[in-house]
């Protein structure tokens, strides 16, 4: 009973922290894939339309890009967190 409550309280943390931050940086590398991807179509989509509807366009796309970045920062700031614990 005692080696298993050792092998919880000591093994078992050790190896949850350093899979955390691998977790936050695969989520945060995700996030900016799909930023970037947003990115690249949003401007696609700039190009091919005329005045006020590529306003809104940009305007819509440009959310979209900098909620997925924020997401992706986010995502970074945590897994380093982390690993400082």
């Amino acid at each position: 009973m005692g080696v298993i409550r050792e092998f919880k309280n000591h093994i078992v943390p050790a190896v949850i922290q350093p899979l955390r931050v691998v977790w936050n940086q695969s989520i945060a590398f995700l996030f900016f894939t799909i930023a970037f991807l947003g990115g690249v179509m949003v401007y696609r989509e700039y190009q091919k339309r005329t005045e006020l509807d590529a306003i809104l366009a940009l305007a819509l796309g440009g959310f979209f890009v900098a909620m997925m970045a924020g997401y992706g920062i986010h995502s970074l700031l945590r897994a380093r967190r982390a690993s400082r614990s």
